[in-house]
């Protein structure tokens, strides 16, 4: 976890290409971390998938990561999947605290969190980053380019028989800089 960190913090932006069960939820939400007392980052938008069980097991996660690292009382949690939709109070939070949204993998959402976030001081994670590569999101191209932190996770990044999907990923994200 320690060398993916530090690659990360070199780089700004890439994936971690972890076996599941080695923690990509956890070594993500540590950069996060470091970025926030590095007064590199004040808010954080999460994109595990379209998956309900993952965005509510990330939404777990980062309470618990919030108690563990003295960040709770600075730090405001949205969620945006399902049926909750609380993308227009994570952008319009408070300024002085920091927030991290959880939201689904849509076009539509990703593409409104995107185009109304800081690009300096905003980082965003898409996990299972093989999914960002869906036909569906290709309309989202270049708009993670602008963003000077952007983390993808997979145990398995490229998009098997999809080159172009891979592509976009690759793009997008960034290479592979911690295997």
């Amino acid at each position: 976890k320690k060398e993916a960190i530090k690659a990360f913090l070199e780089h700004k932006k890439g994936i971690l290409q972890m076996a599941t069960g080695t923690g990509k939820t956890s070594t993500a939400l540590e950069i996060a971390r470091q970025l926030i007392l590095r007064g590199e980052i004040s808010k954080i938008i999460v994109s595990p998938g379209v998956n309900t069980q993952l965005s509510e097991q990330w939404v777990y996660e980062v309470y618990d990561w919030l108690e563990d690292s003295n960040l709770r009382d600075m730090t405001y949690v949205f969620q945006h999947f399902d049926k909750k939709r609380e993308s227009m109070e994570f952008l319009d939070s408070n300024p002085n605290k920091k927030a991290i949204i959880i939201a689904s993998r849509t076009k539509d959402i990703l593409s409104f969190l995107l185009r109304e976030s800081d690009p300096e001081t905003t980082l965003i994670i898409q996990d299972e980053v093989h999914g960002f590569g869906a036909q569906g999101l290709l309309e989202l191209k270049d708009m993670h380019k602008r963003f000077k932190f952007t983390l993808g996770l997979s145990a398995t990044p490229s998009r098997g028989y999809d080159e172009e999907g891979t592509k976009f990923i690759k793009d997008e994200i960034g290479d592979v800089i911690y295997e």
